[in-house]
Order: structure tokens, then C-alpha cells, then sequence
């Protein structure tokens, strides 16, 4: 055997490790960029406000018709938490308006007075 055919042949398991490295570092790449993209998708969803919300917040922009809303709510949801606490029978049904109130009610941006339109 020729002194390069021994070169040759010592240079095929180096050439290996090397494509071995190079696919691993592909794949750690890809993985990384995948992960990023993963978290900038969720970050800006977390921030975009449906528009279902809006347009609950908007036809309740009323004061009054809020308050009478979330206030119709809670005595509801009270009148079902007794029937339940007194083991008997109970049926109730909530409209759309007024849990959107409640719900406006109670969030915490309403109470610290700040707008989701900001988003």
C-alpha cells in the first residue's frame, strides 16, 4: 500500500466526523430558529385582542347597561351557588351581554382604567 492510499484511508473516518458535526450543528440551528419563531408567535397572539372582545367591550360602553348586566350576573350565579349548596334542582341561563359585563367588571385593566385597544 502506497503512502497515499494510507492517507486516503486515514482521511475517510475524519471526513465522517465532520459530516456527522456539520448535520448536528443543522439541527441545532433548525431547532433553535424553530423555538424562536414558536415564541414570537405566541408572544404576539398573547397580545392581539380577538375581535369578538371588541365588539363586546364596545356594546358595552354604557356605564348603566354594564353595571345592570354584571350586576343581573351576580345575583344569578348567587341564586345557582344556593341551589346547589341546598341540593336542589336548579336551571340558569346567562346571556352573552352579561357575562361580557361582568367579565369587563372585573378584569383588571378596567379597574386600573386602562384600554386593551392599545394592542
Amino acid at each position: 500500500m502506497s503512502y497515499a492510499e494510507i492517507a486516503a484511508v486515514e482521511q475517510r473516518p475524519t471526513s465522517r466526523r465532520r459530516h456527522w458535526w456539520t448535520w448536528l450543528v443543522w439541527l441545532f440551528l433548525a431547532i433553535v430558529v424553530l423555538v424562536v419563531l414558536g415564541v414570537g408567535f405566541v408572544l404576539v397572539s398573547l397580545k392581539r385582542v380577538p375581535t369578538f372582545y371588541t365588539q363586546a367591550r364596545e356594546q358595552l360602553s354604557d356605564p348603566q347597561v354594564l353595571e345592570v348586566s354584571a350586576t343581573e350576573f351576580e345575583t344569578q350565579a348567587k341564586e345557582v351557588q344556593q341551589a346547589i349548596e341546598s341540593h336542589t334542582a336548579w336551571e340558569q341561563a346567562f346571556t352573552e351581554q352579561q357575562i361580557n359585563a361582568w367579565l369587563i367588571k372585573q378584569s383588571p385593566q378596567a379597574l386600573a382604567g386602562r384600554s386593551t385597544e392599545r394592542f
